[in-house]
Order: C-alpha cells, then sequence, then structure tokens
C-alpha cells in the first residue's frame, strides 16, 4: 500500500486518518513478528516483548510497507506504536514536499543489504585467496 499516493490522491482524506492507517500498520507488523494479539498505542516495544534483533526485521517491514527508511536507532528511539506512526508520518510529509523521486535518509542506515551482502562476498574470496596463496 502506497500511503502517500493514497493521501495525495484523497483516498486517505485527512492527515489523521493517515495517522490510524499508519498506527493500525504498525500494530499488524508487531503482531506478526512478536506473536501477540492485543497491542495498544502506547505500549512500548521492549515492553510487549521486543527486543533489538528483531528492531531489523521491523525495519524492513516499515520500509516495504511505507516506502521509506527507518533506521534501528529511530526504532530504539521511537517505541510506541504512537512514537513511530508519528515519525513515519513526519517522514511522509517530508518526502511529499520534496517529491516523490527523493528518498529520505536515516542516520547510519544507509547500507543496503545488497551492499552488505556483496562486501561479505567480496571478504570471503579474499580469505579463499590467502589460504590457497
Amino acid at each position: 500500500m502506497d500511503f502517500l499516493d493514497d493521501f495525495q490522491n484523497g483516498r486517505i482524506a485527512s492527515i489523521s486518518q493517515l495517522k490510524s492507517h499508519i498506527e493500525v500498520e504498525i500494530i499488524t507488523i508487531w503482531k506478526e513478528l512478536l506473536n501477540i494479539e492485543k497491542i495498544g498505542l502506547k505500549d512500548n516495544f521492549f515492553d510487549v516483548g521486543g527486543y533489538s534483533l528483531l528492531l531489523h526485521q521491523i525495519r524492513r517491514k516499515i520500509q516495504m510497507r511505507f516506502n521509506l527508511k527507518v533506521s534501528v536507532i529511530e526504532l530504539f528511539r521511537y517505541t510506541t506504536v504512537e512514537s513511530l506512526s508519528e515519525l513515519i508520518l513526519d517522514k511522509l510529509k517530508n518526502q511529499a514536499s520534496l517529491g516523490k523521486e527523493s528518498a529520505i535518509d536515516s542516520d547510519v542506515e544507509d547500507v543496503s543489504e545488497t551492499n552488505l551482502n556483496n562486501k561479505r562476498k567480496m571478504m570471503m574470496n579474499r580469505r579463499k585467496k590467502k589460504k590457497s596463496d
């Protein structure tokens, strides 16, 4: 679902309605990954069973569902559905004002998984080459 398009095309009528959609998506993501049924807007991610390694999966799902980047550092800072939805809403507004083509980069997380995988492969190849020499 492209929330920004839906808002700009009038399928989501107001900022408060957009925020509600974002909150529902975050709750859905948390329920899926934490395997729990009830999550409130003010529940802290870590208090309901979340842990740091799970934040990477949360980050990926948020990036896929909202088409924007969120860093793990931001997920440590915004630990409730309410605060995280406000962050995402701000990023979507920012993205809309900058134009859809521009990507919003977060603090530290600008290294893509593809780049990480490529770096790992290069390191492994170097190690193999050193061992064979």
